[in-house]
């Protein structure tokens, strides 16, 4: 969105300087030349394909390379030096902008891709952590019928020793 803001105010900036002595056919037929190429750039920009963003800043250099162009031939008798300085100054700027759009268009897809693995990872963890309780569960469980199997088979042996004549608890001496 902010490479639109960018591209018009690039398209803004040269339109001024184009009309900046007086609103003629030729400089009218430039300005839309210039709305035209930057918004062909924009537009090609837009596919995130390689040779599509290659077209694009092809497009973009090819407006200011054009007002330049334009200014050298219709600046008559007067310096050319400062209607092209600020053409180069708005170009490095624009491009300057540009790639620091793009930087932080890296980083916010960067950081939903580290977001959306976070999500992805919490989410796997989570369901570890469920599985492993469960196991848990299961085994204190096993272990719990262990213990009353012994517990039982104690009781048992015990009975059996007791009852038979191996037990001399309470009993008087023969």
């Amino acid at each position: 969105m902010y490479d639109l803001v960018i591209r018009s105010l690039a398209a803004l900036e040269l339109i001024i300087m184009i009309n900046a002595d007086q609103v003629t056919t030729s400089t009218v037929a430039a300005s839309l030349c210039v709305l035209s190429l930057l918004e062909a750039s924009a537009l090609a920009d837009a596919r995130n394909e390689e040779r599509s963003q290659i077209l694009a800043w092809i497009l973009f250099a090819s407006s200011y390379i054009g007002v330049a162009g334009y200014l050298l031939l219709t600046n008559g008798d007067r310096s050319p030096y400062f209607p092209l300085l600020l053409t180069v100054l708005s170009f490095i700027s624009s491009l300057l902008l540009l790639h620091l759009n793009h930087a932080n268009e890296k980083m916010r897809q960067e950081l939903h891709r580290t977001r959306d693995d976070s999500e992805e990872l919490t989410e796997v963890l989570r369901e570890q952590n469920r599985r492993l309780l469960n196991e848990q569960d299961q085994c204190i469980l096993r272990l719990w019928r262990n213990a009353i199997v012994l517990q039982e088979r104690f009781m048992i042996m015990w009975v059996i020793f007791c009852r038979g004549e191996f037990c001399f608890w309470g009993q008087s001496e023969r």
